[in-house]
């Protein structure tokens, strides 16, 4: 599959590239006119709305159940970083030892989880969404020209191996870090196209706050190569919630882009691999400057307690709310696997 002469590829990236760059999808459109990606912005705003009042309603949780497994974010912050400390992205072939690594460094990377025969389908299926995007399959994000962000299906047959797959790791990984209880929240896809600009480096998820702030992990399945300047992951490891060094590596990875690279890892991604993080770590898509386009698949788990601040989520709203939903983990896999 060679991707700049495939004429889908060639299609999704035309229309990409007339995405707004500017555009911010959070102000109303004047009769319903303004755009947000495929949908109106009105579309827009009405269905993040619901959203929003579903994983309130429906997900989050001010309470722990039994058995629920606590995440509190570090108070006593070292302000000094050993400069021996390990700031290297833990790779691991067994899905056993994943949760350790994550648990410590807020970042693991697994190579060759998923075949090469399902990433290619996969991608083939995300470029044709892509070059006749649809307003119930789009959704925003960050410096939009020349990527899509796409909401997936779980019946939707043509990208069924790789969701299954991903579900699989992601039982496997995240299950010792929040228990039975840790729910869907994002299912969806990316194409990042040459051109795209690099995204600043940020956290989905914030502190609450409160007692007990849920859990939430992110793991992407990479359905191509990334060359270093084909739009790798960047990210910071130790500077996600759990670790004694966050903020200090937080500051000096927001000024790395600076010019104090070292705080910086990129994740050297090949087709197969899947990389799970915990969602306070910092981190970013960076440029595209090859001539290929990047994509992914990805999904994101919420445990028990309050729903982390600045989070968004790319998922379809049936997913979160009854009947269809909200989703485990376990019912995931299971649900994929035809039980």
């Amino acid at each position: 599959l060679v991707l700049a002469l495939h004429p889908l590829d060639e299609a999704q990236r035309a229309v990409a590239a007339g995405w707004d760059v500017n555009k911010a999808c959070n102000t109303a459109g004047d009769g319903g006119e303004g755009m947000c990606m495929a949908e109106t912005v009105d579309q827009f705003l009405v269905r993040s709305k619901a959203k929003e009042e579903a994983i309130a309603q429906h997900v989050g949780s001010d309470t722990l159940s039994n058995g629920a497994l606590p995440y509190q974010y570090v108070l006593q912050q070292d302000k000094n970083v050993p400069s021996d400390l390990d700031l290297e992205i833990p790779s691991v072939h067994e899905t056993y030892k994943a949760a350790d690594a994550l648990r410590e460094y807020g970042v693991v990377h697994l190579p060759g989880m998923v075949d090469k025969a399902t990433c290619d389908s996969t991608l083939a299926t995300l470029l044709e969404f892509g070059s006749n995007p649809s307003p119930d399959l789009t959704d925003y994000v960050h410096l939009p020209k020349h990527r899509h962000h796409f909401r997936l299906s779980l019946g939707d047959e043509a990208v069924r191996p790789a969701v299954t797959r991903l579900a699989t790791v992601a039982h496997a990984v995240l299950k010792p870090l929040m228990g039975a209880e840790g729910r869907l929240v994002e299912l969806a896809a990316f194409l990042t196209n040459p051109g795209a600009e690099g995204q600043r480096m940020h956290s989905d998820a914030g502190d609450t706050f409160t007692k007990a702030t849920a859990p939430l992990y992110s793991i992407f399945l990479f359905l191509t190569d990334v060359e270093p300047h084909g739009g790798r992951l960047e990210v910071v490891p130790r500077s996600h919630a759990l670790s004694l060094y966050r903020d200090a590596l937080q500051r000096q990875g927001r000024r790395s882009l600076e010019g104090v690279p070292e705080r910086v890892r990129q994740v050297a991604a090949r087709a197969g691999d899947v990389v799970v993080y915990d969602a306070s770590l910092l981190h970013r898509g960076s440029p595209n400057n090859s001539s290929r386009t990047r994509g992914i698949v990805y999904a994101s788990f919420l445990g028990q307690g309050a729903v982390p601040f600045g989070s968004t989520f790319g998922i379809r709203n049936e997913y979160l709310m009854p009947p269809r939903g909200p989703i485990s983990i376990g019912e995931l896999v299971a649900a994929m696997n035809g039980g």
